[in-house]
């Protein structure tokens, strides 16, 4: 009979009873408007790292260029823009071939993905199939590493 008592002491004493304490952690504290510019300010991290991939990328691999900084930054935004909603569903669309290539097939949609922001961005060309290709491989690898160095914000 005292667990029905407990539990209502427990919630209006303050203590914690879930297990939510990282998201506690991200509201406590802290108004609305800093954890806006938190993420702002993490989106804003990936958007140049992603930038910096691409001219990475087009340093290493020929018949992937990407003319200035400005190219760069515009085509790591469309790029961004596309994984998040071209992406899925190309993914859902190719899961047999995803399977059966036991995941490989997802370099042919990056490069598909590069190649739509490519067509879409003034300043970010890539000739062919396989600079598409080779750029999706080399870009995956820059980014892993260059967020590897990032340290979280």
């Amino acid at each position: 009979m005292k667990i029905h008592g407990e539990i209502p002491a427990r919630i209006f004493s303050g203590e914690k009873i879930s297990n939510f304490s990282r998201l506690d952690n991200l509201f406590s504290g802290c108004n609305p408007a800093k954890i806006c510019l938190n993420v702002s300010m993490k989106l804003l991290i990936k958007l140049l790292v992603t930038a910096v991939a691409l001219l990475i990328t087009a340093y290493l691999v020929p018949g992937f260029e990407v003319a200035s900084i400005t190219a760069a930054i515009v085509a790591a935004l469309v790029l961004g823009l596309v994984n998040m909603v071209i992406k899925p569903v190309m993914l859902l669309v190719t899961l047999p071939f995803n399977i059966m290539t036991l995941g490989l097939f997802t370099f042919v949609i990056n490069a598909l993905m590069l190649g739509l922001a490519a067509w879409v961005v003034p300043g970010f060309d890539i000739l062919g199939i396989l600079p598409a290709l080779a750029g999706a491989v080399v870009l995956s690898l820059v980014s892993l590493v260059l967020s590897s160095l990032i340290k979280e914000v």
